[in-house]
C-alpha cells in the first residue's frame, strides 16, 4: 500500500517511460542472457526483484566542460524529438548534451567481441556520429 505519491516522480516516470535508453537495454540484455543460461541447471537463477531507476541520467542543469563555471538549463524545448533515430536519447538528456556526444572524439583500439559491442552502443547513442565529421 502506498501512503503518498511524489508528484515529481510520477511526472518524471510518465514523461520518460516510452524511451529506450541504450546502456540500460544492454544491461538488461546481459542479465536476461545470463538467466537463460542458468535455466540449463548448472547455476541457480535469480529468485528476487530487481529495481533500477536512472533518474541521475536526467540532467536539469548542464555544466560547460570547457569553462566549468558556466551552466545552462535543459529546457522542455531541448527535449523535443527531431524525427531521427536519436529521439529517445534526446528526450532523456536534451539536445545540447547530445550534440556534445555527437561531436566527441573517440579512439578505440581493438574491435573484438567487446569492442564491437561498444562501437554498436556508441553508434546507437550517437557518440562521434556528427554529420559534419567533427567527431571523427
Amino acid at each position: 500500500c502506498v501512503e503518498e505519491l511524489d508528484d515529481e516522480v510520477v511526472s518524471t516516470l510518465s514523461r520518460f517511460a516510452e524511451c529506450r535508453f541504450q546502456p540500460l537495454c544492454c544491461f538488461f540484455g546481459g542479465v536476461v542472457a545470463q538467466e537463460v543460461i542458468k535455466l540449463t541447471g548448472k547455476f541457480t537463477p535469480l529468485q528476487q526483484w530487481m529495481h533500477i531507476d536512472a533518474f541521475e541520467v536526467l540532467p536539469e542543469v548542464l555544466v560547460d566542460s570547457v569553462n566549468f563555471s558556466d551552466t545552462f538549463q535543459v529546457t522542455k524545448e531541448d527535449r523535443e524529438p527531431l524525427g531521427c533515430r536519436y529521439d529517445d536519447i534526446i528526450k532523456i538528456i536534451g539536445r545540447p548534451l547530445h550534440a556534445k556526444l555527437m561531436q566527441s572524439k573517440t579512439f578505440m583500439v581493438g574491435s573484438g567481441a567487446l569492442g564491437c559491442e561498444l562501437l554498436k552502443n556508441f553508434a546507437l547513442l550517437g557518440v562521434a556520429c556528427d554529420s559534419e565529421g567533427k567527431g571523427l
